[in-house]
């Protein structure tokens, strides 16, 4: 038998992953039943090595389900027949598998075991090179049209050549993804058919699905991304990563500007909110024809947006105005319910609605050079409120990003980055745990579906979710470099 190793992409950066094909040839006159294409035990290894021979990282079926599911892992293996003469292909993007790898020189090969059989077989071993890449911009879906699943949105520069990164992972153990693709870079050489502005008036953003299902998985992996320049407004969806070659392209309307919010349905009619200077919202659909005016909602003028989630059946509208105001409307517009759920003078930080929990989740605090926090979760329903108050939070140096998660028992987790290029966790029970240091920004995401997940980013190491395990002394952060 003969084990052949193939890599698309053996130049890449810390923010995307490899993608490898493998043969395997039977080219002896004896038929096996063997673990086959479909097979997650660890028949297939995959071992990445340091230029000094020693070895980086192993990865298989195992580190799979170890990665991505808070399952037991199971080690069965699933048989195929290879006849004599016969071959089997993988083409793998092993993003599944592992973390992206950290900066260097290494070489990769493949191991393919099978102990009744009495086969074990080594690939060739083939060189690649991972850059570090500098992240400048994130954006962040939480939706479960079917799965719940954390969609990443990264830009980045390495080697002088910008790069966007469209990542997605499961909500519940998002240590690796189901994919990685790349979706821009300047040499033209990745998805020319996507359509992403970063120069616009405001940041590239998700629409979030309003509606769930269990007929198919597939919605899970479709994702709207919208952006826009000074003139116009684009929308494209994108499937498992893959762009789809229809661009909506329309102008933007005057005097309105775009907030970060939109939906759609199950049918790919997309919704999208502009907010006048007044605070007035207005509802738009948004087809290949134009912007078809739905609605207008006076909501008051806030310092940072309001942000807005639609279900099957009413639209949710979180004010961060002098304190939290809440705003429940029908899909038509009708406003059926105003709540000023909590009061504050303290300046917003963030305002987001977590849909998984349907929850909304805002942080005040009294400015970067202060020490006070209000950390305020509001539902399911609008007049249950959860708070965290911190009267001096115990850091050095201004204050420069934060965001926290509320886990199922209602606990909240807290991650802050300051001027002294620190990054830290907090729990309401706990000390600090210090999570990374070196970097003038972590893009910090706070992650606690059941277990917590800090995801931040590092030079040498890209973006990834780090898990914080409890321990009998409190507690650590453990990077799981898919060895087992």
């Amino acid at each position: 038998m003969e084990l052949v190793l193939s890599v698309n992409n053996p130049n890449v950066n810390t923010l995307e992953c490899l993608k490898v094909g493998l043969d395997l040839y039977n080219e002896g006159g004896t038929a096996y039943r063997l673990p086959g294409p479909y097979d997650l035990s660890g028949a297939l290894t995959f071992e990445v090595y340091r230029m000094d021979g020693t070895l980086l990282r192993q990865m298989s079926g195992l580190t799979r389900q170890k990665m991505m599911s808070k399952s037991r892992v199971d080690p069965t293996q699933t048989f195929e027949d290879l006849p004599a003469g016969g071959r089997w292909r993988w083409d793998i993007n092993l993003a599944s598998y592992y973390y992206p790898l950290p900066s260097g020189e290494f070489e990769i090969g493949a191991v393919y075991t099978h102990e009744e059989s009495g086969i074990n077989i080594r690939s060739n071993r083939i060189p690649i090179r991972v850059s570090s890449a500098q992240l400048s911009d994130i954006a962040v879906l939480r939706d479960a049209p079917v799965l719940d699943g954390v969609t990443l949105l990264l830009r980045g520069k390495t080697n002088n050549t910008q790069v966007t990164i469209l990542r997605q992972h499961n909500a519940q153990r998002p240590l690796s993804a189901w994919y990685s693709e790349q979706l821009e870079s300047t040499n033209g050489a990745a998805h020319p058919a996507a359509k992403i502005i970063w120069g616009g008036p405001g940041r590239p953003f998700f629409a979030a699905a309003r509606f769930f299902k269990t007929t198919s998985f597939e919605p899970t992996f479709c994702k709207w991304i919208i952006s826009s320049d000074e003139t116009q407004l684009y929308a494209q969806c994108f499937r498992r990563g893959q762009p789809d070659q229809e661009i909506i392209t329309v102008p933007l309307p005057a005097g309105r500007k775009l907030l970060s919010s939109a939906y759609y349905d199950e049918q790919d009619h997309l919704t999208v909110f502009f907010q006048m200077h007044t605070g007035t919202i207005d509802a738009y659909d948004l087809t290949n024809e134009g912007l078809i005016f739905r609605f207008a909602h006076d909501v008051p003028a806030t310092p940072i947006p309001p942000a807005i989630r639609a279900d099957c059946d009413f639209i949710h509208i979180v004010i961060p105005w002098r304190g939290v105001l809440y705003h429940r409307l029908l899909l038509n517009g009708i406003c059926e319910e105003k709540v000023q759920v909590f009061s504050s003078r303290m300046m917003p930080y963030s305002c987001d609605i977590n849909p998984a929990l349907r929850v909304a989740k805002v942080l005040f605090y009294d400015g970067p050079h202060g020490r006070s926090l209000d950390l305020i979760i509001v539902g399911p329903e609008p007049r249950r409120i959860k708070r965290m108050t911190i009267d001096n939070l115990q850091v050095r140096g201004e204050l420069r990003e934060m965001s926290f998660d509320c886990d199922p028992d209602g606990r909240l987790h807290l991650m802050v980055s300051t001027s002294r290029q620190r990054l830290y966790y907090f729990r309401s029970w706990d000390r600090p745990v210090l999570v990374a240091s070196g970097q003038e920004r972590f893009f910090p995401v706070v992650h606690a579906p059941s277990g917590v997940y800090l995801g931040c980013y590092q030079t040498d190491f890209g973006y990834r979710f780090l898990h914080f395990q409890r321990t009998v002394h409190g507690g650590r952060v453990t990077i799981n470099e898919g060895m087992l």
